[in-house]
């Protein structure tokens, strides 16, 4: 057996700033967790000024604080001042294992490390979705305490967008935007992000989301709800015990086709603005997660639902298919969001009740907290299947 086979006697060496750890870094992490027994070698403040002309947003003593958080990480130390390849020689590793981000050293490292004897295993990290977390477009976000996320109610009646233009008044900036859009007919949690947070708001896809959602059986609309050309359909009564084998089937990962009155894009044109023309929509299927489906109330032809599942889902399909599955037809008949990961409508603010000095109340999610979260998620989850 080869070391890299026997990963309790492989020494495995990742190395670099870890100044603002975001999901990109666990996931470093975890490949080298996979591989043997870690050590994180943590540049040095004047190394990074020399190298990248500005100082770290965290200083040195608080980077290895915080990756001793990680089960994954056996050992954190400091790298040397003078040569930072001289920690090699102390440690010999089996592994070293570059970031995706370190392309640099391909070439360089093993030249290095032939001048001091050693011929350890270099492998390059997988990324994790590196458009989407990089500690430049977060750090902007931390150093501004009036950029964040606001956890608003969404009144039935308007727009997510609608929200948005109310908020940038409000904010008195343009760079205002939300994650996951919710209809005029739908109420609940709406986040709205600010300044540099904008460019950080597909973070929240990554969360749970859970729905409220009533629905009447007996009717199929075109709209998968009751605002559209609604049709009745004969049927018998249904009993909760097939109503809650049905739902079962539909627990776990799913193939949905989103309803063609949606914002969905083909070739630039929202279908909704399609269907309307009464043009043929085509939609491919999507992957779809879901992780609950709790029946809260149900009295014939009307059934009322917890649902928790992925960013993606239509809970309008969800109700259509169920209603096609139970041969009975069914439309969604209203729809509240009342949370999302961990962040709970409770703790939102109303629209009209929206403060300007919004980033000192507790609706308002400092970037900083919202990282500390998605890490948290990110520890937990399987990223492999995530990608």
């Amino acid at each position: 057996m080869n070391k890299l086979e026997n990963k309790q006697s492989t020494s495995v060496i990742i190395f670099g700033a870890f100044d603002i750890i975001h999901p990109g870094h666990i996931f470093l992490f975890k490949q080298a967790a996979a591989l043997g027994k870690v050590t994180a070698v943590v540049a040095r403040d004047k190394t990074i000024k020399k190298y990248k002309g500005q100082k770290p947003f965290f200083g040195e003593k608080e980077r290895v604080k915080h990756l001793r958080l990680y089960s994954e990480i056996d050992r954190v130390i400091l790298g040397n001042l003078d040569n930072p390849y001289k920690i090699f020689t102390n440690i010999k590793p089996d592994v070293i294992l570059l970031g995706y981000d370190q392309k640099i050293f391909t070439e360089k490292l093993p030249q290095e490390l032939k001048k001091i004897n050693l011929k350890p295993t270099i492998l390059r990290a997988k990324p994790w979705q590196a458009d989407f977390f990089k500690s430049s477009k977060i750090r902007p976000a931390l150093e501004n305490q009036q950029t964040g996320f606001l956890l608003i109610n969404k009144p039935k009646g308007i727009t997510s967008h609608d929200v948005v233009n109310k908020i940038r008044n409000i904010a008195q900036t343009k760079k205002v935007g939300h994650a996951g859009t919710l209809d005029p007919l739908a109420t609940g949690l709406l986040v709205v992000g600010i300044n540099a947070a904008t460019k950080l708001l597909s973070w929240w896809r990554y969360f749970p989301k859970t729905y409220l959602a009533e629905m009447e059986f007996g009717k199929i609309s075109d709209t998968y709800d009751f605002e559209g050309a609604i049709t009745n359909i004969p049927t018998k009564k249904i009993y909760l015990p097939t109503i809650k084998k049905t739902l079962a089937e539909f627990i776990g990962q799913q193939k949905q086709i989103p309803p063609i009155f949606s914002a969905k894009k083909i070739n630039g044109q929202k279908a909704y603005e399609l269907a309307r023309k009464k043009l043929n929509v085509q939609l491919t299927e999507q992957n779809i997660y879901i992780h609950q489906l709790q029946i809260i109330s149900y009295s014939w032809p009307k059934l009322k639902l917890q649902i928790s599942c992925s960013s993606g889902t239509y809970v309008r399909s969800l109700i259509h298919d169920i209603g096609k599955k139970l041969d009975t037809g069914a439309i969604m008949t209203n729809l509240t969001r009342t949370a999302i990961g961990d962040f709970d409508l409770n703790a939102a603010v109303d629209l009209g009740s929206l403060s300007k000095n919004f980033f000192t109340q507790n609706y308002f999610i400092p970037t900083a907290k919202l990282l500390s979260k998605i890490n948290q998620f990110f520890v937990k989850a399987d990223m492999n299947k995530l990608l």
